[in-house]
């Protein structure tokens, strides 16, 4: 399955084949737009409660 991030963003739920399926996101060599982008993303999946919490320790 292939998409563009500006199509993954607009959806409600962020789907995968699997749970070993990979998202892979191809950055355009600028820090400061990667980091936007990321925020980004970071900011949809707190609102939609996409992701875990893993504890490094």
């Amino acid at each position: 399955m292939f998409a563009e991030l500006n199509e993954r963003i607009r959806q409600e739920h962020i789907i995968r084949p699997s749970d070993e399926a990979i998202t892979f996101f191809k950055s355009v060599g600028t820090a400061y737009f990667d980091l936007a982008v990321a925020r980004g993303i970071y900011a949809k999946a707190l609102s939609i409660g996409f992701g875990k919490t893993v504890d490094f320790a």
